[in-house]
């Protein structure tokens, strides 16, 4: 199902520096590399974007609402063909324990709860602002892996499957919840019951989070004024784009720029 996997562009520092507690970073996945494995647990947590993962010989989607854990020894590859954020968080197999273990081998795609998802949104704030520590990264991985929900198969939704892809590919579009609801042939209340249920956020939450990943990739990867920047995406001025990416990220536009550049730089 996927050709190549695709190498991971660290965008914040990596918290932690030995294998005795986690190791977290902010990624961006591209299109190249191959397929790997590693000596230690993976867990792949969506903010922003969608991609496909092959684990195991088992794909899914990766997008808000669904994370993905690799146990050591397993072979993933991935691809991605727009902007997307991830949380990454690497740890020992000894820190999880068998049970949870053979829980991720049998079942590598797991549902986000809503609590889950603001943990995982906080810690990229943090990644996303440089204020992330080791010590914060210790104390919040327990509290993500008792937010999960192993036991609870990904519920898969079809009638949001064409919906979502819709959004990814034209997030910049003018759409209204019930432009939405009715391209999911779904009521508007049921289509906000869906999104809050298999996704963790509204409609206009998730296109939000769309838009603002491929501001983040602009910002990152042209040379595009933020004016430009603010009227391609639709935000009604350039201080639009400032107060929702500083919400996001902490920064304004100029010095998410400059951090990420200069991250990539080093990298």
């Amino acid at each position: 199902m996927v050709a190549a996997m695709l190498s991971a562009v660290p965008v914040s520092a990596v918290i932690g520096e030995n294998r005795q507690g986690p190791e977290i970073s902010l990624r961006s996945y591209g299109r190249s590399g191959a397929a790997h494995s590693h000596s230690f647990a993976q867990l792949v947590l969506p903010l922003a974007g969608a991609m496909a993962l092959e684990v195991a010989g088992r794909g899914g989607v990766l997008r808000r609402g669904t994370a993905a854990c690799v146990v050591p020894g397993h072979r993933h590859d991935q691809e991605a063909r727009a902007a997307n954020r991830f949380v990454v968080v690497d740890v020992e197999a000894a820190a999880l324990g068998d049970r949870r273990l053979e829980q991720w081998a049998g079942q590598p795609f797991l549902p986000v709860s809503p609590a889950a998802g603001h943990l995982i949104e906080y810690m990229g704030s943090l990644l996303a602002a440089g204020t992330a520590s080791s010590g914060q990264a210790t104390l919040w991985l327990p509290l993500l892996l008792d937010a999960l929900q192993p036991d609870r198969p990904v519920a898969v939704v079809p009638r949001l499957a064409g919906l979502l892809a819709a959004l990814e590919a034209d997030p910049f579009r003018g759409w209204s919840v019930a432009e939405m609801a009715d391209r999911a042939a779904l009521s508007p209340r049921r289509l906000h019951a869906l999104f809050r249920q298999d996704l963790g956020a509204t409609p206009q939450g998730w296109l939000a989070g769309l838009r603002l990943a491929r501001v983040q990739h602009w910002l990152t990867a042209t040379d595009l004024s933020v004016a430009e920047i603010a009227y391609r995406a639709g935000y009604a001025d350039q201080s639009a784009l400032t107060r929702a990416l500083r919400r996001q990220t902490g920064l304004t536009p100029a010095a998410y720029r400059r951090q990420e550049r200069s991250k990539l730089r080093q990298s």
